[in-house]
């Protein structure tokens, strides 16, 4: 009796002390959450012998919870895109039939197959292989992109699962749960998970680090979005995989590392992402407003520096703003009579104290809407009315611009070519004849030459 009575002294031991019968209905023995412990499960059992042993299970892990929550629906992303090289077009060899293929990452969103992943992963696709968490392999197709947000829509292409009495029904994919990036707070636990450098599945841990970064800031200014930072591993592969919270919802889509240094990642809030998702599935244009200035933020402090320097070329007022480093040609700043120096102080009845500000109330202003914008420029205090308008479609402009120029440096090459060669002489520089047509470096019906894709860090 005195045996087991030490036996049963030894458990009360091990007994939690805030327990009840429904938190511990055998002889299993947990420490304390309460008491701020980590929680923890331990098992006694006696013996033929006597003696008690103690099995200690596994720590209760949310790291373990939220990536069994999000794995299912990570997939890996196989690319095949065309390698456009100029000089195929110049010198008329077939370079331009050269394949390049890639890997990236997405997250499924919805049961039907759409995911989502970075618009770089996927631009210029000739064709997607999507792999799912369990090696089950689906094409895919493009439905979506929006380059300056750097976000797509694939939608897997499925055949129909075979249903009860011959019929068919749709096959349903493991969809992630999308949370809510606004309310992450720096510090905050994030689990990044994506197929880095095709290992698949790949788990890192981290926190945020900070909250949003601008695109200057992370090195792509071509991009019109706040980025969340972490030092949770990103590496290349990871782009367009989910940044999930503790409970395993998707907060941000991975998108970049910086260069040359370590333990600094970035990815695109969720909450910006389901702004467009739908929009990108029905394959519309994301519009981006923009006014066509560069700033940089001014306060007392720094308009006292700038005004000692005895090269200045202007007096500052030393206000808290946005200063207009420059205007940029036909635009809407330039049009609607924004100059350089210019401080901004207010915009639509709202008080600016930086230039990044100023970039969030344009970004979620619509296409075609007027702002009134108040500023000081001298001694003198005016608002100004600045309608913006769509910067793709300037892009655009731009871009075919880029394109028609070298178009023509490409014919003048070949016009001169053709007049300093023995063989072409007779030939009228500016024509072209059947065998220009068939043979020829820019024969006609010919797509222009485009640029290389961008070389993006993950």
């Amino acid at each position: 009796m005195h045996r087991h009575g030490s036996i049963n002294s030894w458990l009360r031991a091990f007994r939690p002390h805030k327990a009840d019968a429904a938190s511990c209905p055998s002889a299993a023995a947990s420490a304390s959450a309460d008491d701020g412990e980590d929680v923890f499960m331990m098992a006694a059992s006696i013996t033929s012998t006597g003696t008690v042993e103690v099995a200690r299970q596994r720590p209760l892990n949310f790291v373990a919870s939220a990536v069994q929550q999000v794995t299912p629906s990570v997939v890996r992303i196989d690319v095949v895109r065309p390698v456009f090289d100029p000089l195929a077009e110049l010198f008329d060899f077939d370079g331009n039939n050269r394949r390049q293929m890639s890997q990236g990452s997405g997250v499924v969103f919805s049961e039907e197959g759409r995911l989502i992943t970075n618009a770089h992963v996927v631009d210029k696709a000739l064709s997607l292989t999507v792999t799912l968490h369990n090696g089950q392999t689906y094409p895919a197709k493009v439905t979506g992109l929006d380059e300056l947000s750097d976000l797509a829509v694939v939608k897997i292409d499925t055949p129909k699962e075979r249903g009860g009495a011959g019929g068919r029904r749709p096959i349903k994919f493991p969809a992630a749960k999308l949370g809510n990036s606004d309310e992450l707070q720096v510090g905050d636990w994030v689990i990044a998970v994506g197929n880095p450098v095709g290992l698949d599945s790949t788990v890192t841990l981290g926190i945020v680090s900070s909250l949003t970064r601008s695109s200057a800031e992370v090195g792509i200014p071509d991009k019109k979005l706040s980025f969340i930072q972490t030092d949770a591993a990103v590496n290349y592969g990871n782009s367009g995989g989910p940044l999930v919270n503790e409970v395993g919802e998707v907060v941000g889509i991975a998108t970049a590392i910086r260069p040359h240094a370590e333990g600094i990642g970035f990815a695109i809030p969720i909450n910006k992402a389901k702004s467009i998702l739908d929009q990108l599935s029905e394959g519309k244009t994301i519009q981006h407003a923009y006014v066509g200035i560069q700033l940089s933020t001014l306060n007392p402090e720094l308009a006292r520096q700038k005004n000692e320097d005895p090269n200045s070329p202007v007096v500052i007022p030393e206000v808290h703003g946005a200063l207009v480093e420059r205007v940029l040609p036909d635009t809407p700043a330039s049009r609607g009579g924004l100059r350089r120096f210019d401080i901004l102080v207010e915009v639509d009845g709202e008080k600016i104290r930086s230039a990044e500000e100023i970039v969030q109330v344009v970004d979620r202003t619509p296409v075609g809407q007027v702002l009134q914008f108040k500023l000081q420029r001298g001694d003198r205090v005016q608002t100004i009315g600045i309608k913006t308008e769509d910067l793709m479609e300037r892009e655009r402009k731009r871009r075919e611009e880029r394109e028609r120029k070298l178009r023509d440096r490409l014919r003048r090459w070949r016009n001169n070519h053709n007049n300093n060669n023995p063989n072409n002489r007779g030939r009228g520089g500016d024509d072209e004849s059947e065998e220009d047509d068939a043979r020829g470096p820019m024969r006609r019906n010919r797509q222009p030459v485009p640029y290389p894709p961008p070389r993006w860090k993950s």
